[in-house]
């Protein structure tokens, strides 16, 4: 009996490392999408950093960071900024939505819209 009771264990360790393994893969390729995407819009002049906020809290925030501090987008640092509520998204090139946070998305776009009227209107 004994000899099944580790077995199963081992398998359960096992699965446990291999879950845990694929959700860190797959964030690190959301990363790196995010990254490459950047590398086919032509952003306007900044002269400050380009900025990623990450709406809620998700895995994908320390792989971005880890991204932002060897790479740049054009001649501009990527700076990321956490941000728990549509209230805090300020002057940022991408927005990246925490699945956590779908439910703000309706008041993502209003707030988005009106940020687009006032550039259209400058």
């Amino acid at each position: 009996m004994k000899p099944r009771f580790l077995l199963s264990l081992l398998v359960s360790i096992c699965l446990f490392v291999s879950t845990a393994s694929s959700k860190a893969q797959d964030e690190r390729f959301k990363a790196m999408f995010i990254y490459n995407f950047t590398k086919y819009i032509n952003w306007p002049v900044n002269s400050g950093d380009f900025v990623i906020n990450v709406l809620g809290n998700d895995g994908i925030t320390k792989e971005i960071e880890y991204i932002a501090a060897k790479k740049m987008v054009g001649n501009s640092k990527i700076s990321i900024k956490k941000i728990l509520s549509p209230s805090e998204i300020k002057n940022c090139q991408i927005l990246f939505i925490a699945s956590s946070k779908m439910d703000f998305l309706s008041e993502i776009y209003l707030i988005a819209r009106k940020n687009m009227m006032a550039c259209f209107a400058e």
